[in-house]
């Protein structure tokens, strides 16, 4: 919300670039999730404080798995590249 603020509220000129506004986005979703009590981009339960179940599917991190050789900034508007920009959103937040 900060990032939305300090770019489309306040305007200050400058544009950021896709994967870090995506990354904020999704950090965002994750840190609230809880209070909204939805699954969030980890995809378990919000009540949960662990990873899920080991055959987990859903979310983010499962994709992040099979394609964690792909560089942070490159950004081609794929499911992986939101995977790839969540979890090093959610490592740097926590």
């Amino acid at each position: 919300m900060i990032h939305f603020y300090q770019k489309a509220v306040k305007r200050t000129g400058t544009n950021s670039e896709t994967w870090i506004n995506e990354m904020c986005s999704m950090v965002a979703e994750d840190i609230i999730s809880k209070n909204l009590d939805i699954d969030g981009p980890r995809g378990v339960d919000a009540g949960t404080g662990d990873a899920g179940p080991p055959d987990n599917e859903n979310g983010r991190l499962p994709l992040f798995n099979v394609f964690n050789d792909i560089s942070v900034p490159e950004w081609d508007h794929q499911p992986y590249n939101y995977s790839i920009n969540y979890a090093f959103g959610a490592y740097l937040s926590r």
